[in-house]
C-alpha cells in the first residue's frame, strides 16, 4: 500500500516536472512557481498511486479544486518569510 503511494509521488513529481519544463523557457524559471508544480504533482501522484487513477486525471482534479493555488501561495509565503529575509 504505502509502496504504491510513493510510486506516484515520484512519478507525480516527475509528470510535473516534465511538464513545467516543456511549457518554461529558462528566463521564466522561478522557484516559488516550480515547487508548488512539484508539490501538486507529488500529491496528485501520491493520490493516483493510492486510488489506482490515472496521474493526469488526477493532477486536472486537483487544478480544478484550487489547489493549485493555495499550494503555490503557501510555498511563496514559506519562500518569502524564510528564504528571502
Amino acid at each position: 500500500m504505502y509502496e504504491k503511494i510513493v510510486q506516484g509521488a515520484i512519478a507525480g513529481l516527475a509528470y510535473a516536472l516534465v511538464g513545467y519544463g516543456k511549457k518554461t523557457k529558462m528566463p521564466d524559471f522561478k522557484w516559488p512557481r516550480v515547487a508548488s508544480s512539484l508539490v501538486l504533482g507529488a500529491v496528485a501522484g501520491a493520490i493516483a498511486g493510492f486510488s489506482g487513477t490515472e496521474i493526469g486525471v488526477t493532477y486536472t482534479m486537483l487544478l480544478s479544486a484550487g489547489f493549485a493555488g493555495m499550494a503555490e501561495n503557501f510555498i511563496k509565503l514559506i519562500y518569502r518569510r524564510i528564504i528571502k529575509r
